[in-house]
């Protein structure tokens, strides 16, 4: 079982699969069948995403606020908290 740590290192990739998982599941014609759980954290990585482009969008430009940079962190730690048990009782 990874550290939490290594959870929220990696939560911009794990973000990413799980919105993949979802269009995947979509694709197929299968969204239907996503249990309410995925469909909870799909939610959080959607949140998270959102926030982290618009950090990153701000952070090149030198003018991240510290609040934007505090919700950025909300928003990751939020959607780890989420995934980190789906995670490590299922697999993609």
């Amino acid at each position: 079982m990874p550290a939490i740590e290594e959870y929220l290192e990696n939560a911009p990739k794990l973000a990413h699969d799980i919105v993949n998982e979802r269009v995947f599941h979509t694709q197929a014609g299968n969204a239907n069948y996503l249990p309410p759980e995925f469909l909870h954290i799909f939610e959080k990585a959607c949140r998270y995403q959102e926030v982290k482009e618009n950090c990153d969008f701000y952070r090149s430009r030198n003018s991240l606020s510290v609040a934007d940079a505090q919700a950025e962190e909300a928003a990751r730690r939020t959607f780890i908290e989420a995934y980190r048990p789906w995670a490590e009782n299922h697999s993609f």
